[in-house]
C-alpha cells in the first residue's frame, strides 16, 4: 500500500492477492481520495476493484465504490456514507446500494 498527503488532501493505494487451496485467486485493488473541508468536515471516495479467478479459469469482476462525509463536533461524530457495488459476492449481475447514517457519541 502507498499513502500520500498534500494539505487537507490524502490519496491512498493498496494492492492485493490471496489463493486458496482450491486453486480459487482473489486479486484486489483499493483506491481512495479524501478531503479535509475543516477541522470538522471531511468527504472522501473509494473504490475496489476485484476479482476472482475459479479453478476452471472464469474470472468474475466485483466493483465497489463509496462516498463519504463526516462531521466532528467536540464529543460527537455523524457519518453518512453511499454505497454502489456490482457483480456482489462475486456472483454476475448482482447488486447492491447501501445508504447509511450513524452517529457516535463519546462521554
Amino acid at each position: 500500500y502507498a499513502t500520500y498527503a498534500y494539505g487537507p488532501v490524502k490519496v491512498g493505494y493498496q494492492i492485493g492477492a490471496v489463493s486458496t487451496g482450491g486453486n480459487v485467486t482473489y486479486k484486489n485493488q483499493y483506491y481512495g481520495v479524501s478531503y479535509a473541508v475543516s477541522d470538522n468536515i471531511s468527504l472522501s471516495y473509494n473504490w475496489i476493484d476485484a476479482s476472482k479467478t475459479a479453478a476452471d479459469g472464469l474470472r468474475t469482476e466485483q466493483d465497489f465504490d463509496s462516498i463519504s462525509a463526516s462531521y466532528s463536533m467536540g464529543g460527537m461524530t455523524l457519518n453518512l456514507a453511499d454505497s454502489d457495488c456490482s457483480n456482489c459476492s462475486y456472483t454476475s449481475a448482482r447488486s447492491q446500494d447501501a445508504t447509511t447514517v450513524s452517529l457516535a457519541i463519546a462521554f
